[in-house]
């Protein structure tokens, strides 16, 4: 997957807000081990009081069973008594995007909450309904025709499930965050370096590569499964290229995850012309002053302190997910109340009137209902002329796509498909042009290397007509009895301009 979209890393930075927990127990649940902390929050500043980690048994994070057995033996190891927690887990779907609202234009929640919806659903691998999602607008002045935002989801029983099993231990599920998310923070806080940088994130069995801007903020990720028997320093640079292809000479790497270590740091730097280092909590925290009464907190513990630091209200709205509903929002929903509880108190404060009220109550309904059968009369014929103008406006727009639109984006495909061979590299082949939608395609073919795509994408995106690639999936091909010549197959989506 692979996506950049402008994400104001540098706003993050904010007044810690009063109704962020004091201390809480952040927990990180990975493919192999558990991980987890106790953090709490003095004034400005943040103290690491414990640490624990404990290995998990084989497809644990898929297995609640097993899930609240490693999480009964981190917390037991842990030994705090906060009652609030939070989660880091693959589990939660996060995507950088932009919303289609025009400058100037606001939009209630609910509308916000449906493009939110929207945007997310085909990332998803659960039904909407199913899922709960929240967000968090990033404002850029640099963006004229549309909003950047920041979408978390994940579906309403797993998010339960984890819920159910830290009531267990007397700990109240605050929110869950995405590893990508979590490992971002942790690697931007020490942005005060103002210079480009990489945060790599080596897990068991993926490495993910996340784009952090000192200035304008771009936003990219690239995430790719590990191949058994290829050096783990040689798929990281493969990585960075991929990620340098399309943001540019990036010379700073931050190297985390459990599979870092200094040999693996020392392999990367003599191949690679950068600047690498290990992400380590003393280095990357050091402008927030945080503080360990703690040892042995390695690079895996990356993604559970940056949510943490989150949670705490070191980067203003925390981005991740919560099944809570705020205070005001419950207030809205439950506004039709108010009414009764107010003619509650009148009655028991005004007993001794109570038939001259009963009395006007009835009065007043069956004057309510004589002005609604008035109303419903006076108004059937404003519905219907409201109701023609909508149709009118729908068939006006219909004929406008008929006789402009549909030309036009036509014209930008004969002429994409015409560009397409010179641009084409020496080892990329083409397999097929499906359409999707629209204006929307998916590419396919193959190439000798990794890189090429990438090369190849950024060349397409700079095409007249060309609204935007994707690089949907990069697939190696197994190796039968004859060898592949091209053994890299790649799906792009090629979205046209309207």
């Amino acid at each position: 997957m692979k996506l950049f979209q402008n994400f104001s890393f540098q706003k993050l930075k904010s007044v810690i807000p009063s109704t962020a927990p004091r201390k809480l127990i952040s927990i990180h649940i990975g493919k192999n081990s558990v991980k987890a902390i106790a953090v709490k929050r003095t004034g400005k500043k943040a103290v690491i009081v414990s640490s624990a980690e404990v290995e998990t048994e084989p497809d644990a994070v898929y297995d609640i069973n097993k899930t609240g057995r490693a999480l009964s033996n981190v917390l037991n190891e842990l030994g705090s008594g906060a009652k609030q927690g939070i989660i880091v887990t693959g589990r939660v779907k996060f995507l950088a995007s932009e919303l289609a609202v025009p400058p100037g234009t606001k939009l209630s929640e609910d509308k916000l909450s449906a493009a939110v919806t929207w945007e997310m659903e085909p990332y998803l691998d659960f039904p909407a309904q199913d899922g709960i999602f929240d967000y968090r607008l990033v404002e850029d002045k640099t963006i004229s025709n549309s909003k950047p935002v920041l979408i978390s989801a994940m579906t309403k029983e797993e998010f339960n499930e984890m819920s159910e099993i830290l009531k267990d231990f007397r700990i109240s599920l605050c929110r869950a965050y995405s590893p990508e998310s979590a490992l971002a923070f942790s690697s931007w806080v020490s942005k005060g370096e103002g210079e480009d940088k990489i945060a790599v994130n080596c897990r068991q069995d993926a490495l993910t590569g996340i784009y952090l801007k000192a200035s304008a903020d771009p936003f990219l990720i690239q995430s790719f499964p590990l191949e058994p028997g290829a050096l783990l320093e040689d798929q990281i640079i493969a990585m960075v290229q991929e990620i340098n292809s399309s943001a540019g000479d990036v010379k700073k790497i931050v190297i985390a995850g459990d599979a870092v270590s200094e040999e693996l740091a020392e392999n990367v730097k003599t191949k690679l012309d950068a600047d690498i280092r290990i992400w380590r909590p003393e280095k990357e925290l050091e402008e927030y002053g945080v503080t360990m009464e703690t040892a042995n907190l390695h690079s895996g513990y990356a993604a559970v302190i940056g949510a943490a630091l989150q949670e705490l209200g070191f980067s203003g709205k925390p981005v991740g997910v919560t099944a809570r509903v705020p205070f005001i929002k419950q207030a809205r929903e439950h506004a039709y109340l108010a009414p009764a509880v107010g003619l509650a108190v009148i009655i028991v404060c005004f007993l001794g009137h109570y038939g001259i009220v009963k009395h006007r109550i009835g009065h007043y309904s069956t004057e309510i209902s004589s002005l609604e059968k008035k109303k419903k009369a006076l108004t059937l014929l404003r519905d219907e002329r409201i109701g023609l103008q909508s149709r009118q406006n729908s068939a006006s727009q219909k004929r406008i796509y008929l006789e402009k639109l549909l030309p036009a984006r036509q014209k930008n495909l004969l002429f994409f498909l015409k560009r397409v061979p010179d641009v084409i590299l020496n080892d990329t082949i083409l397999e097929s042009l499906i359409q999707k939608e629209e204006s929307s395609f998916f590419l396919n073919g193959f190439a000798l290397h990794t890189g090429s795509i990438g090369l190849f994408a950024g060349k397409l995106s700079k095409l007249d007509g060309c609204k935007e690639v994707k690089i949907k999936s990069i697939t190696k091909q197994k190796v039968g009895e004859e060898k592949f010549s091209f053994p890299y197959e790649f799906c792009m989506e090629i979205v046209l301009k309207e």
